[in-house]
């Protein structure tokens, strides 16, 4: 960005932070309940939201309601209702309080971060960047965000909205689109970032951010795998994968990628999904991850993978679903970051082996598991994806309650849910003395050593007989003390 660009950035985010005391003098319910109210304008208007979040990747209206603008307004409930309650002050006082820290008492705070900085991602335009808006300002921060190309109509919908419900127009800022100014506002004096975009943008950025010491939530590329046990009701399975790749045309970051299926159920499965990938129609891709996704097919084909569904069609715009099926252990012809609605099938032997695959992977933002539900849970505690869906794909994560936070090359840092809320801000810890009585005050005495380790010992040690004994040795060292 140029001199009078990063003037103009400044300026916002002072006017930003300027705003930010008679916001935080606000009650958490109040601001909450601000924030919550946009519920009701996304149910008014709708239609005009709709048209402000686009059709790109084919979306209809049905599919806009039920992948952005619902879920948004579930989640401006849940803040609505639950944010009080996540951010209050805790308090703390005897109860396990150790014994020789008589007369302490502490409360934790959640102090809000000030000026949040929000990157937002082009696939999701409005839900994703949205739930962070809202839940920065009712924990009582200030947003600045710089949308993705050609993305920002409806979160200029959302700022309108807010204002209109009340919000002071300083406290959300939208920016320009163009990479610089994300390079900018990563530079500029910001209190924490929340990025969601590439695996590779996420280093790039944490770089700018590590040398600042300024804190980010990063959500970062997937390459989801999805594990098909013995026990799973394979028709279900293969309509939720073939409804995974093809939603928001492929554009998800927790679309599977990978299928994994017992051995003795890959024939069942391949068939089935041949079946449930028939009909599918083509919808619009970008024209990179088209480009990318046709050359691992064609390179996948020519290594003796063989394709289910249509094969993608030579100067098209459009990419209809397709698994690439192998029935011999080979490493996935995929990589991450691929926006498109292609995936591989392979099968395994153990599930000693669907840890292993799991574990190799660089990427663990989401995973699936479809089985009977008890063994379906038992291998979903073992994976390290920050979200697993049972016996589902994706839907289940719109669940305002659910936490989203990714693992290894995916990202750090948390995103909606109660937790989502607390990232917005930072603990401050006020701890108080009462009473007279400073012991660590007096002199130190050459009996201090044998009356805490007598300490040590009643307070952690093991056996009646032992604590007994140190108790004696205390009770005789603290009258030394005291001669």
């Amino acid at each position: 960005m140029n001199d009078p660009q990063t003037a103009c950035l400044k300026a916002r985010i002072d006017a930003a932070r300027a705003a930010l005391p008679a916001w935080q003098a606000r009650p958490v319910k109040t601001r909450a309940r601000l924030v919550g109210a946009v519920r009701h304008a996304l149910a008014q208007e709708a239609d005009t939201v709709i048209a402000a979040v686009g059709d790109r990747f084919d979306r209809g209206p049905a599919e806009t309601l039920t992948t952005e603008i619902i879920p948004l307004a579930d989640a401006a409930r849940f803040i609505e209702r639950c944010a009080a309650r996540v951010l209050a002050t805790r308090h703390f006082g005897a109860n396990g309080r150790p014994a020789w820290l008589w007369g302490v008492r502490g409360t934790v705070r959640r102090v809000p971060l000030g000026v949040v900085a929000i990157i937002a991602p082009g696939n999701y335009r409005l839900l994703l960047a949205g739930v962070q808006i809202l839940q920065a300002l009712a924990a009582g921060n200030a947003v600045i965000v710089k949308p993705a190309p050609h993305a920002s109509a409806s979160l200029v919908w959302l700022r309108a909205a807010l204002v209109a419900a009340g919000l002071p127009g300083a406290l959300f800022q939208i920016i320009e689109e163009d990479p610089g100014a994300g390079e900018a506002l990563a530079s500029a004096a910001i209190d924490k970032l929340f990025l969601t975009g590439s695996a590779a943008t996420g280093r790039a950025v944490a770089g700018q951010l590590a040398a600042r010491t300024v804190p980010a939530v990063l959500e970062l590329s997937g390459n989801d795998a999805v594990f098909v046990l013995a026990g799973a009701d394979i028709h279900v399975t293969a309509r939720a994968i073939a409804w995974g790749m093809s939603l928001n045309g492929g554009a998800t970051c927790i679309a599977p990628r990978r299928v994994f299926v017992v051995r003795e159920r890959f024939d069942a499965l391949a068939s089935a999904l041949r079946d449930a990938l028939a009909d599918a129609p083509a919808r619009a891709l970008d024209v990179k991850p088209r480009a990318m996704a046709c050359e691992r097919i064609a390179g996948a084909q020519a290594c003796g993978w063989r394709l289910l569904g249509a094969s993608p069609e030579l100067g098209a715009t459009g990419m209809a679903p397709c698994v690439l099926a192998q029935q011999s252990p080979s490493d996935s012809p995929l990589p991450g970051d691929l926006f498109a609605p292609v995936a591989t099938l392979q099968p395994i032997d153990t599930i000693n082996d669907a840890i292993a695959i799991d574990h190799d992977s660089h990427y663990a933002l989401g995973a699936a598991v479809f089985g009977d539900p008890v063994e379906a849970a038992a291998l979903a505690e073992r994976l390290h994806a920050g979200v697993v869906t049972i016996n589902d794909l994706i839907a289940p994560t719109a669940d305002p309650r659910a936490p989203f936070a990714g693992a290894k090359a995916s990202g750090h840092g948390t995103t909606r849910g109660a937790e989502g809320l607390l990232e917005m801000t930072r603990p401050q810890t006020v701890l108080t003395r009462r009473g007279m009585a400073r012991p660590h005050l007096a002199p130190a005495s050459e009996h201090d050593a044998d009356l805490f380790k007598a300490y040590l010992t009643i307070a952690h040690g093991r056996g009646f007989g032992q604590k007994l004994a140190a108790l004696k040795t205390a009770i005789r060292a603290g009258r030394a003390r005291m001669r």
